[in-house]
């Protein structure tokens, strides 16, 4: 016999499969996402660890900031970038590599290897779109670049996923 009550517990019991199913589905979303951190927001994230002040911090991610500016408009210039932050390239360099290990040049290579799998692993962009996306015109120069990095072409990178 159905009565009201058995009706509300069903549709009560469908809601809450519906909320936790929604649950899940946003936890495995979120994981996907955090395949894709960069390696400055792992620093940040460690930074109390790192013992980095507030300037620190406020200096990555003017760096950040620049850094992504440039790649924008495919004119990455360290020089420019030391500029803009008011210090010499060799300043640059040696905060760079006090603050995450690793050359400002490292780094940057770094960022468009993060930045060029992500954009292949979407597989929305074409590799010349996506060499662009990283701050190189020369989509060549960019698949010798990837090849230097990845120990294959985009185009395998791109196949494989």
């Amino acid at each position: 016999m159905v009565t009201r009550r058995n009706r509300l517990l069903t549709f009560g019991g469908t809601a809450v499969l519906l909320v936790l199913l929604i649950i899940i589905a946003l936890l495995v979303y979120g994981l996907r996402q955090k395949s894709h951190t960069t390696h400055l927001q792992q620093v940040l994230r460690e930074s109390r660890d790192n013992n980095l002040t507030n300037k620190d911090v406020e200096f990555l991610n003017n760096v950040e900031k620049l850094l992504a500016k440039q790649m924008r408009e495919c004119n990455v210039s360290l020089e420019q970038m030391a500029s803009e932050l008011c210090i010499t390239r060799l300043q640059l360099n040696r905060k760079v590599k006090a603050l995450l290990g690793e050359s400002m040049r490292d780094h940057v290579n770094r960022v468009r290897m993060e930045l060029a799998c992500r954009l292949l692993d979407e597989g929305e962009k074409n590799i010349s779109e996506v060499a662009r996306a990283c701050g190189i015109d020369d989509v060549a120069y960019f698949s010798r670049f990837f090849r230097k990095m990845k120990g294959m072409s985009p185009s395998e990178y791109k196949g494989e996923r």
